[in-house]
């Protein structure tokens, strides 16, 4: 008896290509076993990042206020924690002045509007933050120049920029 007969099949049962696709697949068989076992496991240790908490000052626009609500803001005014921690305080405020909206029409062109109804105060907010290698968190979101954070005590609500010292 031949192992492999003039009609290409494997001891005259099986063809040799169907043969061959069944021992390749049963080859990849332990190749997955051990392949989602070593996923699972995790290769690198992830390093632990430790977060400081910090005191910082840092200057800040709060925007968009009613007019009322921007006669409330005062120096002192704090933001508590749920646990009773003070974790931003007003300690600088400026007058109040008209919400400015500045357009940059083309080519370096400003193009300034005040708004008649909105107000804007600029501030100087002691915040406890926390920080990690070159970041900085207040109530576990990032905080970035130039992007709004809310600021809540028991009078009100606001929303505030940081911006950089000039």
């Amino acid at each position: 008896m031949k192992i492999i007969d003039g009609k290409g099949m494997l001891f005259g049962k099986i063809n040799i290509i169907d043969f061959l696709v069944v021992l390749f697949l049963l080859c990849l068989t332990p190749m997955f076993y051990f392949g989602i076992d070593v996923a699972k496991k995790s290769v690198i240790p992830k390093q632990k990042i430790y977060m400081s908490r910090q005191m910082i000052e840092i200057p800040c626009m709060i925007v968009r206020l009613q007019p009322e609500i921007a006669e409330l803001i005062k120096v002192g005014d704090k933001e508590v924690e749920k646990n009773g921690e003070i974790i931003g305080e007003i300690i600088s405020v400026r007058q109040i002045e008209p919400l400015k909206y500045i357009f940059d029409i083309k080519e370096g062109k400003v193009f300034i509007k005040e708004d008649k109804k909105l107000k804007e105060v600029s501030v100087v907010l002691r915040l406890v933050v926390d920080t990690e290698e070159e970041r900085i968190y207040y109530k576990n979101e990032r905080l970035v120049l130039g992007s709004l954070f809310i600021f809540n005590t028991n009078k009100y609500t606001v929303e505030v920029i940081p911006f950089r010292k000039e």
